[in-house]
């Protein structure tokens, strides 16, 4: 099912059904269509939470709750594999010397201690300093690993093909546009060391955390999918009473990233995550410059499509190198499918003729200057 064609009711409702912290208050509408419910929550990563929502309900059908644990188990058993295979690196990594901070998922459940049947991961997000990459790009292969070819930002994307596939992300930067892009050293200076696990392995700090999840789902995925906001809820919650927040509102103000921040936080408020008044008041006096306010509006118009979000976005990426890495490697019409576990296909056909489009387009752009400056030059 195409999550974008889902009736707003039913995403209304698997929102309320998957809430954290449901009181007797909460009034649950009936559910009409439990098929299309399941879909959406396996669309948008979220089964385990409506299989732990709906048990013991007397109006599920059997087959759903078949069809639920029956995901929940893949999710489990997949998320165990690639837990084994994260260790198996991190301590290649700090044989090597090679410090490595978790992202995401491998965060989540590595550093925060969530159980692996609580959410699913597709693969593992690593972030390694650029003088390491090399380095850490070595020691992948050792483990049999090979590199891919151009991938969505700075770093590498590594693949290990067999029975047991598994894809992971070598991030240099993760904060790629406008003011962003000098917070990545900060993620290094301010990250505390995992426990219990081989040295040279770090976590960011919680406000670091929240702050780029906050950012990933509000830009990299437009606002939506519960999947991020749940994840978001639910370190919300976990720590509740933890949050520096004064930290994760300063870093907002110096990223000009307020406005990401105060939409994700909505977003998890609404599915139970703690947010503290005065916070709420903060964010509702942040006052956004024009810029900001311009590329959060392309970044989140759900009237644009995925290739134009990404065009929209492209110029807030530093560096025409690092630009047009960028989006050969998000506007290759493969690209979506390679993330899902087959290898990078951007070396195809239709990936060398996105390529040599964009060089089209370049050298008109610059032909196009030329000309100008000639015309001016003669008037």
């Amino acid at each position: 099912m195409d999550a974008a064609a889902v009736p707003t009711d039913i995403r209304c409702q698997l929102a309320q059904l998957i809430r954290l912290s449901q009181s007797p208050a909460d009034a649950l509408p009936p559910i009409v269509d439990w098929t299309s419910l399941a879909v959406l929550a396996r669309t948008d990563g979220v089964t385990p939470s409506l299989l732990e929502a709906v048990r013991g309900r007397s109006d599920v059908p059997p087959a759903v709750i078949a069809a639920l644990e029956a995901e929940c188990n893949s999710i489990l058993a997949a998320n165990v594999l690639l837990l084994a295979d994260l260790e198996s690196i991190l301590q290649g990594l700090s044989s090597a010397s090679v410090p490595v901070l978790l992202l995401k998922g491998t965060s989540l459940l590595r550093h925060h201690g969530w159980s692996p049947a609580l959410r699913p991961m597709s693969d593992l997000d690593l972030i390694v300093q650029l003088q390491q990459l090399d380095a850490a790009e070595a020691t992948l292969h050792g483990l049999r690993f090979v590199s891919e070819e151009c991938d969505a930002g700075p770093g590498r994307s590594m693949f290990r093909p067999g029975r047991r596939p598994c894809r992971v992300e070598l991030h240099t930067q993760v904060y790629l546009y406008g003011r962003t892009r000098g917070e990545d050293a900060g993620l290094w200076s301010r990250a505390v060391p995992v426990a219990d696990a081989p040295q040279g392995t770090l976590a960011p700090s919680l406000e670091d955390e929240l702050h780029y999840l906050a950012f990933h789902l509000a830009i990299h995925h437009w606002g939506t999918g519960l999947k991020w906001q749940m994840d978001i809820a639910r370190l919300l919650l976990q720590y509740r009473g933890a949050v520096r927040w004064d930290d994760l509102l300063s870093a907002a103000t110096r990223c000009r990233t307020g406005l990401a921040l105060a939409a994700s936080l909505r977003a998890a408020s609404a599915l139970g995550g703690p947010v503290p008044a005065e916070v709420t008041r903060a964010l509702n006096a942040y006052r956004p410059g024009a810029g900001e306010r311009v590329f959060f509006a392309m970044a989140s118009d759900d009237r644009m499509t995925w290739h134009a979000r990404r065009l929209a976005t492209a110029p807030s990426v530093g560096g025409l190198s690092a630009r047009m890495a960028y989006l050969c490697g998000r506007l290759s019409p493969r690209y979506a499918a390679s993330c899902e576990g087959g290898p990078n296909a951007s070396r195809s056909p239709r990936g060398g003729a996105v390529r040599r489009l964009l060089s089209l387009c370049g050298s008109g752009a610059r032909a196009a200057v030329l000309a100008l400056r000639a015309i001016c030059r003669r008037t």
